[in-house]
């Protein structure tokens, strides 16, 4: 019997519930501090639309929105299109705090979970000869924000990930040796 039992769970093991006919992908182009930004989810053909519809952020899978109802209506939304099986996450007041964050599209047992990452390609107002001379300056403006953001969020995770790795170091030194004795300091 506990052999049949240790088959059933290896094959559990390795069903990959993350790949499939789900995903999703920015629709907002270009993309813009302060306005909408969606993101569009192509569910699955073999489940049916009833089953459990969710957006979630972060690494923490924080629900947004669950069949269609907000944790925050100010800041999430969600439309489905049920002829093209198609989810839209609304994302308002987008702000540089949305971005380098996962969002998980989950509908029935399949899921997909990606990180929101754009380039300065991504967002609008880039100055042209066609935009007027204050477009000009606030697409300047934003792209500077959007570089200076994109700086921060980069450095700030670099030192997270280093302040994490020496505290590992730490710990697994304290462990390895623990008949260790400290040296007092001057020697």
């Amino acid at each position: 019997m506990y052999k049949h039992l240790s088959i059933v769970l290896t094959l559990v093991m390795f069903i990959d519930l993350s790949s499939g006919s789900i995903y999703w992908k920015v629709v907002t182009k270009p993309a813009r501090f302060g306005g909408d930004l969606k993101l569009q989810c192509y569910l699955d053909k073999t489940t049916s639309l009833s089953r459990t519809r969710q957006w979630c952020r972060g690494k923490y899978s924080t629900i947004l929105v669950m069949n269609g109802k907000a944790s925050d209506p100010t800041k999430y939304s969600e439309t489905l299109d049920q002829t093209k099986r198609i989810s839209v996450l609304t994302i308002s007041a987008f702000d540089p705090s949305d971005l380098n964050v996962q969002y998980t599209c989950q509908h029935g047992v399949f899921m997909y979970k990606n990180w929101l990452n754009m380039s300065i390609e991504d967002f609008g107002n880039q100055p042209t000869p066609q935009n007027s001379e204050k477009d000009q300056t606030l697409g300047i403006v934003g792209h500077i924000v959007f570089t200076l953001m994109s700086i921060w969020f980069s450095s700030s995770s670099l030192v997270q990930d280093i302040k994490s790795l020496t505290e590992e170091n730490r710990q697994q030194n304290s462990v390895k040796d623990p008949d260790r004795q400290k040296i007092p300091k001057g020697y």
